[in-house]
């Protein structure tokens, strides 16, 4: 839209708002009920309204917050990736506290998407997990935006289950709306995520699921044609595979669409046309479009017959690739067994490679791939070996400090006789476990071990009663560590949760333990009161 067109319809709605109105509204107040009016059909008007307003004008600290949150949500609303925390900054201190629900999820959720704009994912997804878990919210659009964009967090991580079900109920929700447009994309990107997690029965059904808004939308159709051919070329046949390539091959395409032609011709074995798709390509620089374009390029030239090229260019894929997940690794946002994840699925697609090329290549290929593979061999038994020892001599440690720990808290009841009751109970309880394992270690015998069993599952199911018997074992154990916690004006349930950091647990662990949505609350609190720094360092240290 025009700027002329702009000065009209602004000039327009702003005529009628001050007719309409209460007399005591200010002007600021009028101008931004109009912007906010339009924001969701049209947000460049919006935008061009709240920029005309003259910011001397803003009076008190409400209108200054509505101002700087609809300000930014226009400019977010352009396709404006502004990396500015201080236009937000008065919305994010007087929403913040003083708020409705929706104002707060707003606020948190467009500081959100400032803080991905600078690429601080860990910063991101605390805000929109901040957003998500405030109660009484009624604004569902916002919510389903705040899904959609954790959701990308979790897709640069190879979160894809959660990413699937964040787009899923983002789907959902728009749906309930009507918006058909914004539900095709979250569905079309839970048919990517169903694709690579070879999820058939779910892709199946969501690909019906986007062909019936497309029935009714075809005009839509054309945004999910790479998402289609994925889907397609993971799982139907070579016929309908090539019935869908024929149907295409007459179509504008983007480079994302261009690249699965290119996949789904080498799928069908048309060499001829996979390096046409190819060779079409424009220059992108995305390091996973790069990946892809790698990977395909290695299939279109065994087709060729030419497999020390095929060769290098999967040796580059791969090395792309480990580039890839070691920038994943370096975020700092991803735990260990989604590190380990990674390395499976990289692991089994690297063998899987190989085997391709080995059986398409000649004799002097496969004695080459033969070397590699026994020398492969050989480091994972060095390997292997070596964590076997690692294991054995940690287990060595572990039972030395077991005894260690069961004698003092022996010595501790022995010592003390002023103890009080529920403190003696707890150690008492405590090295009634210890003695178990240790049993069971020096006997081989897990029969030994069944009372700990029976305590393990106790701890499962009153959480509670666990945690509080930990707080008494420390304050016998430990009575300074507590009294320091007390000073800090930490409460009892606070302390409680700091005794699960004490015990060795991570935050992950400790927040899939207590099972409490105010998880990261809880902990962000502990680190106030004890003087600790976001990036300082954990609780547990």
């Amino acid at each position: 839209m025009n700027i002329p067109n702009l000065n009209a319809i602004a000039y327009f709605l702003t005529i009628v708002l001050v007719f309409t109105s209460c007399n005591k509204k200010s002007q600021v107040n009028i101008q931004l009920d109009i912007a906010e009016s339009i924001m969701e059909t049209m947000p460049d008007s919006a935008l061009h309204i709240i920029s005309r307003i003259d910011t001397n004008q803003l009076v008190g600290k409400d209108e200054t917050a509505r101002y700087a949150l609809l300000k930014t949500i226009a400019i977010d609303k352009n396709y404006i990736d502004t990396t500015e925390m201080k236009l937000l900054q008065p919305a994010i201190d007087y929403y913040l506290t003083n708020g409705t629900p929706d104002e707060k999820l707003k606020t948190y959720y467009y500081q959100g998407r400032i803080h991905q704009n600078r690429n601080s994912n860990d910063l991101a997804m605390y805000s929109f997990m901040n957003g998500k878990n405030i109660y009484g919210i009624t604004d569902s659009l916002t919510f389903a935006r705040c899904l959609v964009s954790q959701g990308v967090i979790y897709y640069s991580l190879f979160q894809m289950e959660n990413f699937l079900e964040n787009n899923l109920k983002a789907a959902k929700i728009y749906h309930n709306y009507g918006r058909s447009k914004q539900e095709l994309r979250c569905l079309a990107k839970v048919l990517d995520a169903s694709t690579m997690l070879c999820d058939k029965e779910r892709a199946d059904s969501t690909y019906h699921a986007c062909i019936s808004i497309t029935d009714i939308h075809p005009e839509y159709g054309h945004s999910i044609i790479a998402n289609i051919l994925s889907y397609k070329i993971s799982f139907c046949s070579n016929s309908e595979i090539s019935d869908l390539l024929s149907n295409l091959e007459s179509s504008e395409l983007d480079n994302e669409a261009r690249l699965d032609m290119a996949n789904g011709f080498c799928k069908i074995g048309n060499s001829q046309k996979a390096w046409k798709y190819l060779n079409s390509l424009e220059n992108d620089t995305t390091l996973i479009r790069t990946l892809k374009y790698s990977l395909i390029k290695a299939k279109a030239l065994e087709l060729t017959g030419e497999f020390e090229q095929a060769l290098t260019t999967y040796k580059n894929y791969i090395k792309d690739l480990e580039q890839y997940e070691n920038e994943l690794f370096n975020q700092g946002v991803m735990f260990a067994e989604e590190r380990h994840t990674i390395d499976m699925a990289h692991l089994e697609e690297k063998a899987h490679k190989d085997r391709l090329i080995l059986t398409s290549g000649g004799i002097a290929f496969f004695l080459l791939l033969l070397i590699a593979l026994i020398y492969y061999r050989y480091r994972l038994m060095c390997a292997k070996r070596k964590i076997m020892e690692q294991e054995q001599f940690r287990l060595e440690i572990e039972k030395a400090q077991l005894e260690e720990e069961r004698d003092n808290l022996v010595s501790l009841l022995k010592k003390d006789k002023q103890i009080e009751k529920p403190v003696q109970d707890a150690l008492k309880q405590r090295i009634d476990m210890l003695n178990c394992i240790l049993a069971k270690e020096i006997t081989f015998n897990a029969t030994y071990a069944k009372p700990f069993g029976d305590w393990i599952a106790s701890i499962h199911a009153d959480k509670g009663k666990f945690m509080d018997s930990t707080r008494l074992a420390f304050k016998a154990s430990y009575p300074k560590l507590i009294e320091y916690l007390e000073t800090h004006n930490l409460n009892e349930f606070e302390i409680n949760y700091a005794c699960l950091y004490a015990i060795g647990l991570r935050g992950k662990e400790v927040g899939e333990y207590i099972q409490l949505k105010r998880h990261y609350a809880i902990s962000s609190t502990i680190r106030k009161k004890l003087g600790i720094d976001e990036h300082e360092t954990t609780i547990g240290i």
